[in-house]
């Protein structure tokens, strides 16, 4: 493996984006060369670093429009970046700043259903199961987000849906918790974003009134979605079953 695919592996390991076999395939390389190594660390700790400051100072602060846009025109003036890792890590930095921006900043206060959809698509495994208990899940996503997420359990509903998991993600550029339902089969997937606002804006999406919360339902290639808020975190269930089932699954929710 060449320099240049050892960067962008490691690019999306940080941004949580590979496979198992990728992953597995990145450590070994990093296992086997400690420049790669010490790089990866660095970045991993800026990283870190940047979403705790971005946390703690700007929180609600409205980014002047087009920022975002005009730091991404300025960057298309740099040189072509250079194959070492000595070269990648600013440029990194730099990209990493830009979502970082984006994910604080968002005043748009819109979930994409794509994106929604492409997590429940690809479905990589749990960072923690279940196990007949909540406790796990619950304690990691403490240790990991800074708001309280709810976890739902349906097991003992007529309709049999079974907890099987969660890890982390990242959804709409923030941190998100993502759970892993089962259901005879039927995959279902809960995803759980910190940000403080209210039920954003979906296009083609309807509005309802589920046990006593406002919801918003709707398909998007063809997967239902239902979302709603609580708590100054934003829910949006996902899977192939009926919406219907998911809205009385939402009923459900204490």
């Amino acid at each position: 493996m060449d320099a240049r695919e050892v960067e962008r592996l490691a690019d999306l390991s940080l941004d949580g984006e590979l496979d198992p076999a990728e992953e597995a395939q990145l450590r070994s390389e990093l296992a086997a060369s400690p420049e790669s190594r010490r790089a990866f660390e660095q970045r991993s700790w800026f990283q870190a670093q940047v979403r705790s400051r971005l946390r703690e100072s700007t929180d609600g602060v409205a980014v002047p429009t087009g920022l975002r846009s005009r730091v991404c025109a300025r960057l298309t003036e740099v040189s072509e970046p250079t194959s070492s890792w000595r070269g990648w890590l600013p440029a990194a930095a730099v990209m990493l700043l830009i979502g970082l921006l984006s994910w604080t900043f968002d005043s748009n206060g819109v979930l994409d259903p794509e994106e929604a959809v492409r997590r429940h698509v690809k479905s990589p495994p749990p960072e923690v199961r279940a196990l007949g208990s909540l406790t796990p899940i619950r304690e990691f996503l403490s240790e990991n987000l800074d708001r309280r997420i709810r976890v739902p359990q349906f097991d003992r509903s007529p309709a049999q849906v079974r907890l099987v998991g969660a890890r982390l993600d990242s959804l709409s550029n923030r941190d998100a918790a993502f759970l892993m339902y089962d259901q005879r089969g039927a995959r279902i997937s809960l995803f759980a974003i910190p940000c403080g606002r209210s039920l954003p804006n979906m296009a083609n999406f309807r509005a309802r009134s589920v046990g006593g919360r406002r919801v918003l339902v709707g398909h998007h290639r063809g997967y239902s979605m239902v979302t709603w808020g609580d708590g100054g975190v934003l829910y949006s269930m996902v899977s192939d079953v009926d919406p219907q089932e998911l809205v009385r699954l939402v009923s459900m929710v204490d």
